[in-house]
Order: structure tokens, then sequence, then C-alpha cells
């Protein structure tokens, strides 16, 4: 069976923002992660590390296990069509001599 700071490590491995180690070990600790809550935070990293273009602005891991943001759904996929123009506005005809 695996022991907790086992767990810890192959979270620390998969969590792609390396700060804090120490608080995030802590943190990982007091919060007791099960193997059950370890595998729903390693599958939300899959879509979640796609959503944090720039890791600087990813949360430092302490942050993320305990605002529990493993639980945080992704972002629905744009569905709006870039609108198109079909005119001017009149103002935009008047100054560029189009209509």
């Amino acid at each position: 069976m695996e022991t907790l700071h086992e767990r810890f490590d192959r979270f620390w491995h998969a969590y792609p923002r390396k700060v804090g180690k120490k608080q995030a070990r802590i943190t990982f600790l007091k919060l007791q992660i099960s193997e059950e809550e370890l595998t729903q935070i390693l599958t939300a990293l899959t879509w979640q590390v796609k959503e944090w273009p720039d890791l600087r602005f990813a949360p430092h891991p302490s942050t993320y296990l305990n605002d529990e943001r493993y639980t945080d759904e992704p972002l629905p996929a744009p569905t709006a069509t870039p609108a198109t123009v079909t005119s001017l506005p009149a103002w935009v005809q008047r100054k560029t001599g189009t209509s």
C-alpha cells in the first residue's frame, strides 16, 4: 500500500508549478489526500494545465490543495462564432469615403 508521502511525491511530480514544496507537503499531509482524491487531482491536472498558458499564474501547490481546485470544472468551449460585418457604420463610411 502506498504511503501518504509517496502519494505526495506523485502529486509533486505531476504538478507543473514547482514552488513552495515544503508548504505543499505540509498541506497534503494535513489534508490526508486519499488515493481516490489523488486520482481526481491527477485527472483534473490533465485539463487544468492547458488552461494555465503561463505557469506564473497557476496557483501555488498548497493553494491548489487547500482550495480543492481539483474539483473545479473545465471552462465551456467557446461556441460563439465571430460576428461578420455586413456594412460599416455611417460615421466610418463618411470618414473613409465608402458607401
